[in-house]
């Protein structure tokens, strides 16, 4: 109808130009300039209301207890000055220059003015500043107490904020921004369902404003231009990301985008958005493995079809290892002084380490050649194997700044994406009894002991994979044994691992697949035998090797199954306490 309209009034414009006899036709031409204007202030936004609805009385924000004025501002002083913010949330809020202190004025000085996403955006933004600077090396030893008991009230006041959002919200800027903020707060606490939520409506008011089309996005005022484009590829990075770790479709169709890709020619952040730009990248490549690998779609494709969208996928991912280090030789330096030696190191070992970890998932579409003795094709294993080597790498950088970007590490790359290594590594050590792999499992257990006490998420996956350790080398354990006394109780023993992850015990049978195969439900158990093991010459065997991901053919499975036992460490209710 916008295009119409404005076909229509040049046609006019040209026909009618100057001339004064034609007055009715000129004020036709201003009716009609005027409907044009109305069409482009984006119509849906108004169709997002109910015409009869009565407002009612909502959680009365200005009564929350807010940190003092001076602390508040005395954090952004400091964060303006030698210290360095790294989080994702102040990436946002300094793109905008003074957008944080601008909210800020509104919540301190005209509490009856501000709406919820000023107050999310305040306090969002506060609690990042507090907690970082609580932990920051860099910060006087008195201070660190009182920036964590600030940082704390604001961490309260942004989760009531966010639980008390209605269903239908304002399609505004400060509402994006406030959204996002409440899918990285719920990374930071490792609740990726809940950052998937608020993502998505976050992701459906960008679309509602057209941040995603460059016509709508046009403005006249390039920072105005850029900033929406930075937001909406925020928001997209956040999609693409968590479709994969979550298994479920993206909200944001690749085909529906014109705006061009984050530059570094942008004012905001200048060498920095050229890495930005290559999370993105990443993120998509991670969308299309979802839809492309282990969506229902995909699974229901034949191996050779997977395969082919496999290697095209790692194809993809390669290009953008060959990228970085364009990307280093051109803006390496001037990120360097941005954000310090140290970490960007840490950026550029821990974004390794999430593609090796993507690799993998990638390579796990591709199936092992016929008569191979592993499940898992030797791609895989070989990706697998180089993440857990790149890992020990990362945390070595990490050890020089005292592990003040452990937790990031642990939010953004370990819980943010779907950690398969560790999985295949296991399962290979499982079929293999490989004693090297099973060394790389006890040195990634060992090394994230520590993380056990950032949030309770953190320890469950720290208990997960501890115990998936343990069931290994137990296993490896009764198999290299020459005696088969005692084994009856170590299969039980193994059994109650089983139960601490929430599957059925291998004792328990299960049907098998629709096509009468030996396919296992989702963590089911072997059908029959003692404990679901039985004895050979070499030791003990489980009747189905691969009790945790199902038949080497169903993809299906160990994915979902991966989904599960993520899963396992957002839950609250879990059975690793």
């Amino acid at each position: 109808m916008t295009a119409q309209s404005i076909f229509a009034h040049d046609f006019l414009q040209k026909a009618v130009g100057d001339d004064s006899s034609v007055l009715e036709m000129r004020e036709t031409l201003d009716a009609l300039h005027s409907l044009v204007d109305a069409l482009k202030q984006q119509p849906a936004i108004h169709e997002l209301t109910y015409p009869h609805a009565r407002p009612i009385a909502r959680l009365a924000l200005g009564d929350c207890e807010m940190p003092p004025v001076q602390s508040a501002v005395n954090a952004i002083r400091e964060a303006k000055g030698v210290f360095k913010p790294i989080a994702r949330e102040i990436s946002v809020l300094h793109a905008d220059s003074g957008q944080l202190t601008k909210h800020l004025a509104w919540i301190y000085f005209s509490p009856a003015d501000f709406n919820e996403a000023e107050f999310i955006i305040v306090n969002a933004g506060l609690e990042c500043l507090y907690m970082d600077l609580s932990v920051n090396k860099a910060t006087a030893a008195p201070l660190k107490e009182e920036y964590a008991k600030m940082g704390t009230l604001c961490t309260s006041n942004l989760e009531t904020a966010l639980a008390n959002l209605p269903l239908h919200l304002p399609a505004t800027m400060d509402m994006i921004v406030a959204l996002l903020f409440g899918a990285y707060h719920a990374m930071e606490v490792a609740k990726p369902s809940l950052a998937w939520t608020l993502n998505t409506a976050s992701a459906q008011l960008c679309q509602t404003l057209g941040y995603h089309r460059i016509a709508s996005v046009r403005s006249g005022n390039p920072d105005d231009e850029d900033y929406k484009v930075f937001l909406f590829w925020s928001v997209y990075f956040v999609d693409k990301s968590l479709s994969l770790r979550l298994g479920r479709p993206s909200t944001i169709s690749d085909y529906d985008i014109t705006v061009p890709y984050p530059s570094s020619a942008s004012k905001m952040h200048g060498a920095l958005m050229s890495y930005f730009c290559l999370w993105v990248i990443v993120s998509r490549i991670q969308g299309k493995t979802y839809e492309l690998l282990y969506s229902p779609e995909a699974l229901s494709q034949s191996s050779s079809v997977r395969e082919g969208r496999a290697r095209g996928l790692a194809a993809e991912l390669q290009q953008v290892t060959d990228r970085t280090q364009e990307t280093h030789a051109q803006y390496l330096e001037s990120a360097i002084e941005a954000v310090g030696q140290n970490t960007m190191d840490f950026f550029n070992v821990s974004d390794e380490v999430l593609r090796l970890s993507l690799l993998t998932i990638i390579y796990r579409a591709v199936p092992s050649p016929p008569g191979s003795s592993t499940t898992f094709s030797t791609e895989c294993i070989g990706a697998a194997r180089a993440t857990l080597k790149r890992h020990e790498d990362c945390m070595a950088i990490m050890a020089k700044d005292g592990y003040y970007l452990f937790p990031m590490y642990m939010n953004w790359t370990i819980l943010f994406a779907p950690f398969v290594p560790f999985i295949v590594i296991f399962c290979q050590v499982m079929e293999t009894s490989d004693a090297t792999d099973l060394a790389r499992l006890q040195g990634f257990v060992a090394s994230i002991q520590d993380a056990k006490e950032f949030t309770e998420a953190s320890a469950r996956l720290c208990r997960l994979f501890q115990v998936l350790y343990n069931v290994a080398f137990r296993y490896v354990e009764m198999r290299n044994s020459s005696q088969q006394t005692g084994q009856a109780q170590a299969s039980q023993e193994m059994d109650r691992y089983l139960t601490a992850l929430g599957f059925p015990s291998a004792g328990q049978s299960s049907e098998g697949g629709p096509d009468g195969s030996d396919q296992l439900p989702m963590g089911g158990g072997g059908s029959g035998g003692d404990e679901g093991m039985t004895s050979t010459g070499s030791g003990v065997v489980p009747l189905n090797q691969m009790l945790w991901m199902g038949n080497a053919s169903q993809l299906e499975d160990w994915f979902y199954s991966n989904q599960q036992m993520m899963g396992l460490v957002e839950d609250d209710d879990s059975f690793l306490q």
